[in-house]
């Protein structure tokens, strides 16, 4: 279960449209295994502090290089992506994070 603290979590619990939820950090991962995609989708829970000052792809790299921020059982593998898209009325800004082991 995913609720505000004082830690980026990325959450796998959606309820209804993420799309349709605005101002929000949405994350997809994929990997691919031969000629299949695998993806995962949820939204990132952003520490109550930094709430105002968003995230940022430098504070993600760090994360994932030393814990796990994902809340489930997840280890990145070769070729994996982590995309991140900030979803509001106005833009769409997107991310993209290429994982290894």
């Amino acid at each position: 279960m995913c609720t505000p603290n004082n830690e980026i979590k990325f959450c796998s619990c959606i309820e209804g449209d993420i799309y349709e939820i605005k101002n929000i950090y949405i994350w997809t991962s994929s990997r691919y295994t031969g000629t299949k995609e695998s993806k995962r989708l949820g939204k990132i829970m952003i520490p109550t502090e930094d709430f105002e000052n968003g995230i940022s792809v430098e504070n993600i790299i760090s994360q994932l290089n030393t814990e796990s921020i994902f809340d489930f059982e997840y280890t990145p593998q070769e070729r994996d992506t982590l995309d991140i898209i900030f979803n509001s009325k106005k833009t769409t800004d997107i991310s993209r994070i290429f994982l290894k082991n």
